[in-house]
């Protein structure tokens, strides 16, 4: 019984994948143009090779990711620094390291992904707390 519970389950979830993927990499892409419109310093990893649907990459130069997560996370925005197999350490991304990206650069990454459940709210809300740590911004408002 508990594998066919499994079965039902795993084709439950490959369905959902099938719906929630394109409106994911929907958020995915809004996320990242205002980002760069906002940014344009701002470098996206990967943004034009196949990647998955729901994560975005980036590096915001001059903000340290720890920096970027503490304030994100006070802001009620849930992120990381690292790769997902690397979720809760606060060193540079071992994967961006092994694609070849400084490490002033990979100290400044972010990782930003979308849930089943996500909403285009929460690109909303993410970019509303994140543009005021670029460094241009902030120095305009002081």
């Amino acid at each position: 019984a508990a594998i066919v519970g499994f079965g039902v389950a795993a084709q439950l979830a490959a369905e959902n994948l099938e719906t929630s993927a394109p409106r994911m990499a929907e958020f995915r892409d809004a996320l990242e143009a205002q980002i760069k419109e906002l940014s344009p310093a701002t470098m996206i990893f990967s943004a034009d090779a196949p990647r998955l649907p729901n994560t975005s990459n980036f590096s915001l130069p001059g903000v340290r990711s720890d920096t970027q997560v503490m304030s994100l996370d006070l802001a009620g925005v849930a992120v990381s620094a690292g790769s997902a197999c690397s979720a809760g350490k606060v060193e540079p991304s071992h994967v961006l390291d092994a694609m070849g990206v400084a490490p002033d650069i990979s100290t400044t990454a972010l990782r930003v992904s979308f849930g089943w459940n996500s909403e285009a709210g929460d690109v909303d809300k993410f970019i509303e707390a994140w543009k005021g740590l670029i460094p241009e911004r902030a120095e305009t408002a002081a």
